[in-house]
């Protein structure tokens, strides 16, 4: 009896549950707002993902200002005012108007210390359960994700979404699996196993993320590295473009290519992260001291980034920490939380930038050294080296380095460079960096969200061919054309939307029934100079046909009383019954079906589509509803996602267990 009651209690729970979630999902596809809401829950990171955000709502204030924008944060300190004034003063970016901000409170759950095992699939579930607090308390038309979560947007599909991202780098990469696998087979016996369940966990995982990324309608990535990975994992390569990250090269390339002679500074921007490598900088900083000459002036490193959270100020402690063990705490400078203004400056004055991160997606603030004349000392790998430094008409633009012994050699060769060498390859780094600017951004980001729409509309007349296609640019956020059908009557005329090129209409038996339908004192005059192809052809009595009118000849035009009367005159040669209007439409579009211009051609669509648009499809219907946006796909990828969870969580068990395994993500 009892276990009946267990059972019958976990089945009303269940059902409860998902009754729950049912009515969350269908309130909030109800109550869709038009507005864009950005995914972004560390507002105050700093660093290039946060410039992509602002730079990403001014595009599209700017694209569409009646479109509201949107912020959910994790920060509880954030207001529209204070990260507007964040934007300018960090970035200088002008919004036009403060963003909405929609606080989350489960954040935690996507932090890195709140999974010490298993770090990337916890972190992954915990983003979809932080996106399903985000679109409970606002459920927007687009969800925009600019911090990387693709596992929130199987849910923002739930919920009626139309999901884009600004993708920085995937979350596991073809690389990460390849030295993974190498690592493996440096092992034996238990390592060997624990090794192996690892590859195993990580390519259930990259399957895992294949799928949810899928689920994108647009996804934009910052470089060439990133856009390789994420078509081969997500596999939409049509959906995927390229935008490449917004780097303020316009107010850096004002400043002078000319640096003070002593000290000689090398600046280091990035976050304070355990990936950027700091550790690295300071011991080829400290060789490159070492091989230098005892009367060469020493340079001076200076560290600037912002500091997210305790975890961070304990790195940049411990990183002070080192510098005094490698006898280097007076040439070391820290410069935390910086603003922008101070950034600036703090460019100005470097003779060289260094980046030391691994398979760095883009690398922002080599950019930003190269733009403000200090030659980049980059580490030799994804971005930098497909992207950034890259020779400038036949130029060197930089250094790239992997080990502490070449990243000290590259230092030595910056502050040893002589003058004219050193602004010769700072002024070719600078015209480099002009590819990356911010406007360059705007472009594409608008480029992106509004796809040419291509419209060909032809008008026809009395022996009168007009082609005309029209190229119409409409954005995914902005107001969005639909196709027309046109009507119009003059003179026995029907215009209409045509899919072909050109679209010749004859008066024939036309005439009669469409001028007899008009008022006499209301159809208007045809002029025949209006177009240089105008030509009209009359039947004579025979049943001959004369052409009366050349393309350039003047005459008064008609009046509706003398065309009402060659109307009549015209309809006796007609048929004696007259096809009603109904088959005449059906006449013309068999015609047009025979014809090989109006013929529309198998596997193509009419023109172009748009899938953000309103008119076509993505707004719910009215009332109960299980159409949701992926049809039968979208349950495959829930069933998919489910099924494999499920199995990594079993088999991670299982070897938890029975082998007391511990992954090690680093």
């Amino acid at each position: 009896m009892a276990y009946q009651f267990v059972i019958w209690g976990l089945i009303t729970a269940l059902s409860a549950l998902i009754l729950r979630i049912s009515l969350q999902i269908y309130t909030g596809r109800s109550n869709r707002k038009r507005a864009v809401a950005f995914f972004h829950p560390y507002t105050n990171d700093g660093g290039g993902g946060e410039r992509v955000l602002w730079c990403a709502v001014k595009a599209i204030q700017d694209e569409n200002p009646s479109l509201d924008c949107l912020v959910y944060t994790g920060d509880h300190d954030a207001s529209p005012h204070s990260l507007t004034a964040r934007a300018v003063d960090r970035f200088g970016v002008n919004l036009l108007r403060q963003p909405k901000v929609v606080h989350l409170s489960k954040r935690k759950w996507i932090e890195e210390a709140t999974y010490p095992r298993l770090t990337m699939i916890g972190q992954s579930l915990g983003s979809v359960y932080l996106s399903w607090e985000a679109l409970t308390k606002f459920t927007p038309t687009f969800y925009f994700d600019t911090a990387g979560y693709a596992f929130t947007y199987p849910i923002a599909r739930l919920f009626g979404c139309r999901v884009i991202c600004y993708t920085h780098y995937p979350t596991i990469s073809c690389d990460m699996l390849s030295r993974v696998r190498r690592r493996s087979s440096m092992y034996n016996n238990d390592d060997f196993i624990a090794r192996s369940c690892k590859v195993v966990y990580y390519n259930l995982f990259s399957r895992m993320y294949g799928i949810v990324g899928s689920c994108a309608h647009l996804a934009m990535v910052n470089s060439s590295w990133t856009q390789s990975h994420i078509e081969k994992l997500w596999s939409i390569p049509q959906r995927t473009k390229r935008v490449y990250p917004p780097c303020d090269t316009s107010g850096l390339q004002a400043l002078p290519l000319e640096r003070p002679a002593e000290p000689a500074k090398i600046i280091s921007v990035a976050q304070f992260r355990p990936e950027k490598a700091h550790g690295l900088q300071l011991e080829a900083f400290a060789v490159a001291i070492g091989k230098l000459d005892a009367h060469f002036p020493r340079p001076k490193l200076q560290f600037v980034g912002s500091c997210r959270n305790k975890a961070d100020e304990e790195r940049v402690q411990r990183l002070k920490d080192k510098a005094i063990e490698l006898k280097l705490d007076g040439d070391v400078e820290f410069h935390k939380n910086v603003m922008y203004r101070d950034l600036v400056q703090l460019l100005g004055g470097a003779i060289a930038g260094i980046h030391s991160m691994t398979d760095e997606h883009f690398g922002i603030s080599v950019v930003e050294y190269m733009a403000a004349g200090a030659i980049p000392i980059a580490h030799n790998s994804a971005g930098p080296k497909m992207d950034i430094v890259l020779q400038e008409d036949g130029w060197q633009t930089g250094f790239l380095a992997c080990t502490v012994d070449e990243y000290a050699d590259a230092i030595l060769n910056v502050i040893k460079m002589p003058e004219i060498e050193r602004l010769k390859m700072a002024a070719a780094a600078r015209k480099r960096a002009g590819r990356y600017s911010e406007q360059r951004f705007y472009e594409d980001f608008k480029a992106a969200i509004s796809p040419a729409k291509y419209q060909n509309v032809s008008k026809g007349s009395v022996g009168v061919s007009i082609p005309a296609a029209t190229t119409q640019f409409t954005s995914f956020f902005g107001a969005f054309g639909q196709r027309r059908n046109v009507s119009e009557k003059r003179w026995g005329l029907c215009l209409s939307v045509a899919d072909s090129n050109q679209l010749t209409t004859d008066t024939g038996d036309k005439a009669s029934e469409t001028t007899a339908s008009s008022p006499d004192d209301r159809l208007p005059p045809v002029d025949s100079t209006s177009s240089p192809r105008f030509q009209t052809s009359v039947l004579d009595k025979s049943g001959s046909q004369t052409s009366d009118v050349q393309p350039k000849s003047k005459r008064s035009p008609l009046t509706a009383r003398e065309r009402l009367r060659a109307a009549k005159v015209l309809s006796r040669y007609t048929d004696s019954k007259p096809l009603k209007k109904s088959a005449r439409g059906k006449n013309v579009l068999d015609a047009l079906r025979d014809s090989e211009r109006g013929k529309k051609r198998s596997g193509l669509p009419e023109a172009p589509t748009n899938i953000f648009d309103d008119s076509k499809r993505g707004m719910p219907k009215q009332g109960l509803t299980w159409d949701f946006p992926g049809g039968n796909d979208l349950f495959l990828i829930l069933f998919s996602f489910v099924f494999i969870s499920t199995v990594m969580f079993a088999t991670t068990y299982v070897v938890w267990k029975l082998g007391a395994i511990h992954f090690n993500e680093n």
